[in-house]
């Protein structure tokens, strides 16, 4: 900036120089015949060189011009045309003038002959003084913008190798797997992650074909078009590691393209999916046997015939657990020794026969160990003998679980498979939990039977009977509360993180050990009415207020498509009468009816008649109903309609027959209405005291 500052002030001060100069030369050269200058009466011994000098202060002039305007032909031009003046007065100097007299006119042929060549001269070095000058000027300013674009150049590349280095950074502290290939599908690119994920170190796989890498080459080649097609693509895939392993990545891949747009390959970022596969099968094998439990728990325990229980256990295992046949020994009550009596996909009569010629051995050994047996090949099991039965059944592997409950040792549960199959930890403890819920399924029906049993012994004693029914329920409850006590930690998370549908399933687990809770609760009333007298004991309530909070009680929505709808007056009196009582009836029928019911709707009535001082009630569902031949019997204990349809609701026919007890203990009566398939109406009636002068009005 300084130095083209001088350059500045020096092309002034020639401009400046320069016309001055020319001036002078222009005073002096008209000054000569104008006789305006008086120049030569200074100089009157140099009178001859006026002309010459007049005409160097022009060419000086014009050449320091040229210079400060950079224009070397214009001093050219301007010495050319000095010359040319010179030359011209060279043979006009025969005039007269009145500074040359005489002779003296000769004498200034030689001084403007020297003049001219002087001037040529002189045109001529100025003109190639500035073309030097001015070329020296362009070799710096040349110089200085490659000395830039140098520099620029420089700090481009330096600016590109810290990028490149950044973006190199970035590849490879990638936790992804990032490869990029070629237009070819030659790998170019393959980042710290992808060596880590595949085993590969770079020179193994820069330049080789992506295909190495997929655990099926087509499927590679699937990825690659989809991609170029639209461009992107987003998906899972198969990969192969150096060691020959398989496994799935999620992979991202988009197009590259250069400047002009064209396509030049392809890169892709997946991640290793194996732990997010795994824990996602390991979720969904927990749900799939939270829901097995749920079912064979509910199938079980909608019923206490103990070979429908064993029926129902073999099916439910067998259409839930992914095995080939499976049977059931249970302890004989007699004898102590195991019998087998239940088996699935096996026929009835041979697998008696093999039970008689070759005994229990598997199951026996489990029975006396109580404790799980898995054998890996049942063909060649030194255990047993019977190799030969097993081989035409196709069976290879065996589990045998003990059949516990409350520390009895019931029995054995097996299951067997036509693959060889290594039953691992997880299995085994997930199948002791199966065998823990059918051996209390068992347990409750060898109570049921023995209490049948016993009753029937000892008709003639009720209050036995009722004692014995009495104790047996009270044990029912005890696993139960176990089942439920330890579903409800896992439920509450006491043994690990679960899902919110895991969560569902657990609780619908324990709705179903509520309702064999609510079973044997009723037992335990039905069998305290028989053993000893029932009082009633009243209260004065509200009445509207009681059915409020009957109401509220059902407000949790049901599971199921069931609509519950309520129909009663607003004003309802102050009555007094048992209200445990009454609320033991209505959620009894109302439960009755839900249960039975499953889709429709469920209409809960209620009306006070102020003249006969009595209310009702009126429970009707648009159920499966009741058969006109059965409506007495569903009032009698351990009763229930002897239908399939009937039977799939569970129950043990108690309800119905503390409804009809505690209705009479209230002096009331209980009717109902039925059409099967169309649905029931249930209708209570008794008298009330009324405590206030409040009435309800009838509802319409």
């Amino acid at each position: 900036m300084l130095k083209e500052k001088r350059i500045g002030w020096l092309n002034l001060a020639l401009l400046i120089i320069g016309a001055t100069s020319g001036a002078m030369g222009l005073i002096v050269l008209v000054g000569s015949y104008t006789q305006s200058v008086k120049l030569i009466e200074l100089l009157q011994a140099f009178a001859p060189m006026q002309y010459n000098a007049a005409l160097g202060f022009i060419l000086c002039g014009t050449g320091l011009l040229a210079i400060a305007f950079q224009r070397p032909r214009v001093g050219l031009v301007a010495g050319a045309a000095a010359a040319i003046g010179l030359f011209v007065l060279y043979f006009g100097v025969d005039q007269s003038s009145p500074y040359l007299p005489g002779d003296e006119v000769a004498l200034a042929q030689t001084p403007l002959a020297v003049g001219l060549v002087m001037a040529l001269l002189l045109a001529v070095a100025v003109h190639f003084a500035q073309i030097a000058w001015l070329r020296a000027r362009e070799a710096e300013a040349v110089n200085r913008e490659l000395n830039r674009q140098i520099a620029e150049r420089e700090q481009a590349e330096d600016a590109l190798k810290a990028s490149q280095d950044y973006a190199r950074s970035i590849i490879d502290s990638s936790l992804d797997m990032i490869i990029a290939v070629d237009s070819d599908r030659r790998i170019v690119e393959f980042n710290k992650a992808a060596q880590e994920s595949f085993g590969y170190q770079p020179e193994e796989v820069l330049g080789r074909h992506i295909n190495m890498l997929y655990a099926d080459a087509s499927a590679g080649l699937k990825v690659h078009k989809k991609t170029i097609e639209k461009n992107r693509g987003v998906l899972e895939v198969l990969n192969r590691r150096k060691s020959g392993e398989v496994f799935p990545s999620h992979l991202s891949a988009a197009v590259l393209k250069d400047g002009k747009g064209e396509h030049i390959g392809v890169m892709g970022i997946s991640r290793d999916i194996t732990e997010s596969k795994r824990a996602e099968e390991e979720a969904r094998r927990n749900l799939q046997r939270i829901r097995t439990l749920e079912e064979i728990e509910k199938a079980v325990a909608s019923t206490l015939d103990l070979p429908t229980v064993l029926e129902v256990l073999l099916e439910k295992a067998g259409r839930l657990l992914p095995y080939s046949a499976a049977g059931v020994w249970l302890a004989s009550a007699e004898t102590g020794n195991l019998e087998s009596v239940a088996c699935r996909d096996f026929d009835q009569l041979e697998w008696k026969v093999r039970q008689w010629k070759a005994g229990h051995d598997i199951p026996e050994l489990v029975f006396q160990t109580k404790g799980p047996i898995a054998l890996g090949n049942l063909q060649a099991e030194e255990v047993t003998d019977d190799h030969e039965f097993f081989r035409r059944h196709g069976l290879v592997s065996y589990l045998g679980i003990p059949l516990v409950a409350k520390g009895e040792m019931l029995g054995v549960l097996g299951f067997y498979t036509r693959t060889r199959h290594l039953f691992g930890s997880e299995e085994i403890a997930f199948l002791m939990t199966v065998a823990g819920q059918a051996a209390i399924a068992i347990q409750n029906s060898q109570l049921y039977d023995e209490m049948k049993g016993l009753a029937g012994e000892l008709a003639k004693s009720n209050r036995v009977k009722d004692e014995f029914l009495s104790v047996m329920s009270h044990e029912l409850r005890t696993p139960l509360n176990v089942v439920m006590g330890y579903t409800g930690m896992v439920r509450d998370g006491m043994f690990g993180e679960i899902n919110a549908e895991q969560r569902r399933a657990l609780e619908k687990v324990i709705n179903r050990a509520k309702d064999q809770l609510t079973m044997i609760s009723s037992i335990l009333e039905a069998t305290r009415m028989e053993v000893e007298k029932v009082a009633v004991a009243t209260q004065e309530f509200d009445l509207g207020q009681f059915l409020e909070d009957l109401r509220s009680s059902y407000e949790v929505p049901l599971d199921t498509s069931i609509t519950l709808n309520w129909d009663y007056p607003s004003n309802l009196p102050v009555v007094n009468t048992d209200k445990g009582k009454l609320d033991h009836i209505l959620h009894n029928l109302i439960n009755n009816a839900i249960k039975f019911t499953d889709n429709g709707s469920v209409t809960v009535s209620a009306w006070y008649y102020p003249l006969a001082k009595s209310v009702e009630f009126k429970i009707a569902d648009t159920g499966i109903g009741i058969p006109k031949d059965s409506r007495e019997a569903i009032f009698e204990i351990f009763r229930q309609v002897d239908s399939s349809e009937t039977r799939a609701h569970g129950g043990v026919g108690i309800g119905l027959y503390i409804v009809k007890k505690f209705t009479e203990l209230l002096k009331g009566k209980i009717h109902v209405e039925s059409e099967p398939g169309k649905g029931s109406a249930f209708t209570v009636k008794f008298p009330v005291e009324v405590c206030s002068d409040r009435r309800g009005q009838q509802a319409a």
